[in-house]
This record gives structure tokens, C-alpha cells and sequence, in this order.
């Protein structure tokens, strides 16, 4: 189990480095490997956003709307 902390804390640092000058935002997690990205500076339209990002990288996408703001 230690060693899948280890590897979840480095994928995280990973990704804070990569996001570190850019306009997007991280929420680390809190008791879950799932990472939240805040992309309200880069997109004002959230139809423009998923079809940018979804069709452009293919990586899929949950806008998490369900869990509030």
C-alpha cells in the first residue's frame, strides 16, 4: 500500500510542475487519487471546453457538476 502513496504523491507532483505556469488550476485531492482541474481562466464557455479538450487531446472529461461549485 505504501508504495501505491508514493506513486499517487509523485503523479501529483508531476502534474503541479506541468500546471506550474500555466492558467490552469489544481485542486489537490483530499482522500482520493482523482485530480480536479479548474479551468475557468482558460475557457469562458464550458460546451467550448469539453469539445477543446475531448477532441483535441482525447482525454476524457466529468465536469463534477454533481458535487457542487
Amino acid at each position: 500500500m505504501e508504495e501505491v502513496i508514493q506513486q499517487i504523491e509523485a503523479n501529483l507532483t508531476t502534474i503541479e510542475k506541468e500546471l506550474q505556469n500555466s492558467k490552469i488550476n489544481l485542486i489537490k485531492p483530499e482522500g482520493t487519487f482523482l485530480v480536479w482541474l479548474d479551468f475557468r481562466n482558460v475557457f469562458t464557455n464550458t460546451k467550448e471546453m469539453f469539445e477543446v479538450i475531448t477532441k483535441k487531446t482525447k482525454i476524457a472529461m466529468s465536469a463534477g457538476h454533481w458535487f457542487g461549485r
